[in-house]
């Protein structure tokens, strides 16, 4: 989940993001943006490989950029 994690950070500091963790465990973790924002990301680790699942992906946004 350490990739997953870290993978979901560039995303927010590449599209000038302030990234929310919602819910967080050894085995899934939901992001969330500002409120009001429907960005919503959910990932969990893979049961079949090492890596990661991006289960949940709305990739809307109305929040504001937050680094310029």
């Amino acid at each position: 989940m350490k990739e997953g994690r870290q993978a979901i950070n560039y995303y927010a500091l590449a599209n000038k993001r302030i990234l929310t963790i919602i819910k967080g465990d050894k085995k899934r973790t939901r992001y969330d943006w500002e409120e009001g924002c429907p960005f919503k990301c959910l990932i969990s680790k893979d049961g079949k490989t090492e890596g990661f699942k991006i289960k949940t992906l709305i990739n809307n946004h109305t929040c504001a950029e937050a680094f310029f």
